[in-house]
């Protein structure tokens, strides 16, 4: 026996629209944190103490917000996009579960 799916389309094009706000609230979050951070520059300083702190702080901050050499995309930024992807495939299957809705609605005719 197979289990039933069942969607509602509003409720898809909610799931959608709250993607976008978590879309945006990262993106946010993102902005200070890259302002915030290049700001500051380097501030640890040059001797031993800071560059063994920057040793490990470096990548770990890059990795979480810029995109490496190797074409990695960073945390943060990588994580907007997710969110923007799961948003347009939200959307999409919306509209076209909605299409397939009126064109079935379109069938039936009333019988008086």
């Amino acid at each position: 026996m197979t289990a039933e799916v069942k969607v509602t389309i509003a409720e898809l094009r909610k799931a959608a629209h709250s993607a976008d706000d978590l879309r945006d609230k990262v993106t946010a979050i993102l902005a200070t944190v890259k302002n915030d951070t290049e700001s500051l520059g380097e501030p640890w300083g040059d001797d031993s103490y800071g560059a063994e702190f920057a040793k490990t702080y470096v990548p770990n901050r890059d990795e979480l917000l810029h995109s490496g050499s190797d074409g990695k995309p960073a945390a943060l930024p990588g994580l907007v996009q997710a969110f923007r992807d799961m948003s347009d495939l939200q959307t999409k299957s919306a509209n076209y579960l909605q299409a397939v809705e009126d064109k079935n609605a379109g069938r039936f005719q009333q019988r008086t």
